[in-house]
């Protein structure tokens, strides 16, 4: 079915059941058409759709007022966002939209588990909350505006609830927000790229833990805190900026990013935590900071690619384990200003040959 661009309304139901296995209404029909509640409801052979907006009418700005209709499932019987899932066809598996710019609503894809992709323009003006939570689409995010709350507010603190796990590609957070919250984007399995704005000053802890395939990741400059765990299990991760604004690299923050393979931390910072580049095997190259102060146990267990690390004068302390499992590491010099090794520091060293005091 390709709806001609001359139609102006489709009543409620007006399809109901039939045999259609792909629907296309042009984008002409953008700002023309109304479509009526289950206009195509218990479609059960549709397997592709294209359509210029979400829900009963277009909307072009970033404001949805209450009684507007933000949500998929609604031309195809869903009286709500919440009932996404039990109208959209089980057929279905793409989505694309024809227009050029649009907003995702409250609950637009909430709980829409049998899609697989979601093709989206190229200017999204901005997305509300829920808009992709539990979400099985994958779908890119190419140039978006900022997150909203229901109540039309600018989202400053970003949830798991707005982009769910299936966001693909490049994302370039807005900087309207200032804080990433808990498990924002955790087992999100397909992003491969964050840049994150100096706007955003915390990162809390899981944020992007178990992201597999994300590959890089730049904090710009204001960026002042990354919680425990943040990059954990971040197997692909090769190339990290971190921000200049940090003081520390917390607990297990790049615990087990195993394809990390050189990494600077910035002056200012004072602390490398417990585990913090724990596992990361392939890592060559370590630059650490003149402002290094205590660098925690098992900071650096299991780097085994590490061939030789300059402790920079002003650490005072070097934790348990810190190095233990670095089987590559030849050479190793240490400050005047050490003041206490903890046990096993380098144990396992089975490399070095050259400690420098």
């Amino acid at each position: 079915l390709t709806l001609s661009i001359s139609i102006e309304e489709i009543g409620n139901y007006a399809f109901m059941g039939s045999k259609l296995k792909e629907i296309i209404i042009p984008k002409e029909c953008e700002n023309i058409v109304k479509l009526g509640l289950g206009v195509f409801e218990k479609c059960n052979d549709l397997n592709r759709i294209t359509l210029p907006f979400i829900g009963s009418t277009s909307n072009d700005s970033q404001w949805f007022v209450d009684e507007e209709i933000t949500w998929f499932g609604y031309i195809f019987g869903a009286n709500s966002y919440e009932n996404n899932s039990y109208y959209i066809p089980k057929s279905l598996k793409t989505v694309i939209f024809n227009n050029n710019k649009m907003t995702i609503g409250y609950g637009a894809f909430y709980n829409v588990t049998t899609l697989d992709t979601i093709i989206l323009p190229s200017d999204i003006l901005g997305i509300y909350n829920y808009a992709f939570y539990n979400c099985g689409a994958s779908y890119e995010l190419l140039n978006f505006g900022d997150f909203y709350t229901k109540d039309h507010k600018i989202e400053t603190e970003l949830s798991n609830t707005y982009l769910g796990n299936n966001i693909c590609g490049e994302l370039i957070l807005p900087s309207s927000l200032e804080k990433i919250n808990y498990n924002a984007f955790n087992d999100c399995n397909k992003l491969q790229k964050i840049i994150i704005p100096g706007e955003i000053k915390i990162i809390e802890n899981y944020a992007f833990c178990n992201c597999e395939i994300l590959n890089e990741v730049y904090l710009k400059d204001g960026v002042e805190e990354i919680g425990h765990d943040a990059f954990e299990n971040c197997i692909n991760l090769k190339n990290v900026t971190l921000s200049k604004s940090l003081t520390t690299i917390e607990f297990a923050t790049f615990r087990n990013c195993s394809s990390l393979t050189s990494i600077t931390i910035p002056e200012g910072v004072t602390n490398i935590s417990i585990d913090a580049f724990s596992g990361c095997s392939s890592l060559e190259s370590i630059n650490l900071p003149n402002t290094l102060e205590t660098i925690g146990s098992s900071a650096f267990h299991g780097c085994s690619s590490l061939e030789s690390i300059v402790i920079p004068e002003g650490v005072t302390s070097i934790g348990s384990s810190t190095f233990s499992g670095c089987s590559s590491l030849e050479s190793i010099n240490l400050p005047n200003t050490l003041e206490t090794i903890g046990s096993f520091a380098f144990s396992g060293c089975s490399s070095l040959k050259s400690i420098n005091l």
